[in-house]
């Protein structure tokens, strides 16, 4: 499913990846080409916090994916709606990027549901795979189709879950 692909994992908050979507990275590392990672927001309205939170993402990401290239750039709570969508298309474009994992439409948290909105217009000329994850605040809508055994990859994900305190 994931041979020679090129993923870019995108997160509304440093930690969204590593709890949803690290599973998957991890049992697709030896087969794709690369891996790109971003974390929108800090999450945290504290600037400080939300550079700690940065942070630790980054750290748990570097320690079992570390050749991906983490970037932090969306600004906080997502408002930047415009920038956001250019961004992210820039990034499909340098990284050449052919398959997307990212947050569901379905989601109660605002932040996840404005970033797929952000992410589709950003691929609406796109024509790789994007796949949405689910998360602790997916509403019942949401319903998966695809489902991978992260089994074997436990030990690394809780790994890099570690990183954050």
């Amino acid at each position: 499913m994931f041979t020679n692909k090129r993923i870019l994992a995108i997160g509304a908050h440093p930690d969204d990846i590593e709890f949803y979507a690290l599973g998957t990275l991890l049992k697709y590392k030896k087969v794709s080409e690369s891996f790109c990672y971003i974390a929108t927001c800090g999450g945290e309205n504290d600037k400080t916090a939300s550079h700690f939170r940065s942070l630790e993402s980054e750290k748990a990401i570097k320690a079992v994916l570390p050749k991906g290239e983490v970037l932090l750039g969306l600004r906080q709570g997502l408002n930047a709606y415009v920038s956001s969508v250019a961004y992210l298309d820039h990034l499909l474009s340098l990284y050449n990027i052919n398959t997307i994992l990212t947050h569901s439409q379905h989601d109660t948290h605002q932040d996840h549901r404005v970033l797929h909105d952000i992410t589709l217009t950003a691929c609406r000329r796109f024509s790789g795979t994007i796949l949405c994850y689910g998360t602790i605040s997916q509403t019942i809508d949401f319903q998966p189709r695809i489902f991978v055994d992260i089994t074997d990859y436990m030990i690394e994900k809780l790994k890099a879950l570690a990183c954050h305190v």
